[in-house]
């Protein structure tokens, strides 16, 4: 025995190897030595005793015999790869027709010098045959067509000799020993049943795939929007109406899911609610169609809930009211009540609503860091979530539709993602300037993406709470852009986000009073809605936005010309009473979205006025 081998056998007695287990490894002698074969990479083709033995007891080795086995997929969403595989493939075989043809124009001379392909083709003639997958150009009688997506899927295959392809390579017939040209049988283009129907298959699955995927999206925009706007919808700026109904700072405006009427709650005590069907047409109204008032202290958030046959509504003075909502009746009804204990959860700064079929849950956030979720129907508290309180005090927080995570923003500028399903804290993100987050909105169809708004500068960012990175800034002001140092007081308080299928925008609205439409396809087109009341009517400046990237951040700035000219004069006289102004007189506190024959914007501002634009 070699020093190597005994030195091997000690080892292993001394490890307690005995007789039996020695047997058991000669057994397994020709397994162990074709394992290590193929580890090792050789290709050896000899087989051992242990198959001659496996195939005479009838065993039969499918890789042995029939070598590697093709493993055959379709990928159910299409993708544009195939066609610019395909079209790879076409110029090649065009090059090489172009190569082939130009040997054919040789004269004799060069002919003998460096040879011709006949030659070739004739050495080649009892080479052996290889295998080679043709796809046939025409479809098949009742046959989905072929398409660049299934164009990578089951093929049929044809066994074709080195002279029948290098021949159809050049375009002519191949030359075979023994058999003329006009006795050559044309090839035929051949595919099995099995491959036939496996081709079918695949073709129902990707149209049952792509009936799902749409199921799916129309699905998840009916969570988060039960009316979205329409594709080619553009907002003029043109004010419908003026109601004025509010003594006091309106905080929240909030739309039914029907789209029937809109609510809003103010500082004065009232919830109004408001009939968007009267707001034009011949039965105008600039009334509200009921008023709730009986909950005392400064309404501070809003929201529809129950399908929108009830509000939710929260005071500062710790109490929450869940009242019903008629269409035929002007009653209200008291369903629930609430009181928060102002002293040890502090004030209800936000609140949000979603419905898990077996529970219907009203989520509340209080300013000293505990988010409740309250469940309607028992009534009583499902779960609570305590925020860490050196991450500064909540000031608003958004949970997304599909109800497995919430986003919150607090005073130190800091993001917090919950997930909802084991009730804990996923990630952190921080502003770089630790600035006041204002508003905060989870992106309904891109996942743990949130919009922010945070004090100064009108910014708003786009963040990715799963990378932590700041991918967009819209940027409206004059400081530059993404500094930390030189920051204006202005800062959006309002946000209503649209997703269509043509273009994606925002609508901002803030303390400098204007409403800013930011196209999020196309920087170019976005623009300033509505002005200010105190914008100069007669000068308007030349607004422009641009987009660029500063530390591998997309911003979008607002740019300002010069004042443009205008040639309206004053010492005209003026005939009739002069027109109220458009624009606010006071910063915007709350900006949303409803639609009846048409859409229409709503925003509300803290002198009590809330306005309509189409």
């Amino acid at each position: 025995m070699e020093e190597a081998l005994a030195q091997l056998y000690r080892k292993l007695t001394s490890q307690g190897m005995t007789e039996k287990d020695e047997d058991k490894a000669l057994a397994l002698k020709d397994f162990m030595l074709k394992l290590h074969r193929a580890r090792a990479g050789s290709s050896e083709s000899s087989t051992s005793s242990f198959d001659d033995d496996a195939q005479k007891n009838g065993t039969l080795d499918i890789l042995t015999v029939c070598g590697n086995v093709t493993r055959r997929h379709a990928d159910l969403l299409q993708n544009q790869k195939a066609e610019n595989t395909t079209a790879v493939s076409k110029r090649k075989s065009k090059k090489i027709q172009r190569m082939e043809s130009s040997s054919s124009t040789m004269n004799e001379e060069w002919k003998h010098m460096f040879g011709s392909l006949e030659e070739d083709r004739e050495k080649r003639k009892m080479s052996p045959k290889i295998s080679r997958k043709v796809e046939p150009t025409t479809p098949i009688k009742g046959n989905p067509p072929t398409t660049p997506g299934n164009q990578s899927m089951v093929q049929p295959s044809l066994t074709m000799s080195m002279s029948q392809l290098q021949a159809n390579v050049e375009g002519t017939p191949p030359i075979t020993a023994g058999v003329s040209r006009q006795d050559k049988a044309p090839i035929q283009n051949r595919i099995s049943q099995c491959k036939l129907e496996l081709r079918n298959l695949v073709y129902e699955k990707r149209e049952q795939y792509a009936v799902d995927c749409m199921a799916q999206t129309l699905t998840e925009t009916a969570l988060w929007e039960s009316k979205p706007v329409p594709n080619n919808w553009k907002p003029k700026g043109v004010l419908v109406a003026h109601l004025h109904e509010h003594r006091a700072a309106v905080n929240r405006i909030q739309v039914s899911d029907d789209h029937q009427f809109f609510a809003t709650c103010s500082s004065d005590g009232s919830v109004k609610i408001w009939d968007g069907s009267k707001i034009e047409g011949k039965s105008i109204t600039n009334r509200s169609r009921q008023t709730y008032a009986k909950q005392g202290g400064q309404i501070k958030c809003l929201l529809f809930c129950d399908n929108s046959h009830s509000v939710a509504s929260a005071s500062d003075n710790g109490s929450i009211h869940v009242f019903s909502v008629e269409t035929g009746s002007n009653r209200i009804n008291i369903l629930h009540t609430e009181h928060v204990d102002v002293s040890e959860h502090g004030l209800v700064v936000d609140m949000s609503y979603f419905d898990t079929g077996s529970q219907s849950i009203l989520v509340y956030a209080t300013v000293h860091g505990h988010m409740i979720g309250w469940d309607l129907r028992a009534p009583r508290v499902a779960w609570t979530l305590r925020n860490d309180s050196k991450h500064g005090l909540i000031t608003s927080f958004s949970v997304h539709h599909l109800q497995s995570w919430l986003a919150l923003g607090t005073s130190s500028g800091t993001h917090v993602c919950w997930d909802m399903r084991f009730q804990l804290p996923i990630t952190t993100i921080t502003h770089p300037t630790g600035a006041r987050v204002r508003h905060i909105l989870a992106h309904p169809f891109e996942q743990s993406k949130i919009l922010s708004s945070v004090q100064g500068n009108n910014e708003v960012s786009e963040w990715d709470m799963e990378t932590g990175d700041r991918q967009r800034v819209l940027w409206a002001s004059t400081a530059p852009p993404l500094s930390t140092t030189q920051t204006s007081n202005h800062s959006v308080s309002g946000m209503y986000l649209g997703v269509t299928d043509n273009n994606n925008f925002l609508l901002t609205a803030g303390s400098d009073m204007r409403v800013r439409y930011w196209d999020l396809i196309d920087s170019t087109k976005s623009r300033i809605v509505v002005g200010a009341a105190n914008d100069p009517v007669n000068q308007p400046a030349t607004v422009s936005y641009r987009s660029k990237i500063i530390e591998s951040t997309e911003v979008i700035q607002e740019l300002y010309g010069k004042p443009k000219s205008s040639t309206v004069h004053e010492d005209i006289p003026r005939w009739g009473p002069d027109a109220p102004s458009q624009g606010h007189h006071d910063m915007i506190t709350d900006i949303n979205v409803y639609q009846t024959t048409q859409c229409f914007i709503v925003t509300s501002s803290r002198d009590g006025v809330v306005k309509v634009w189409k």
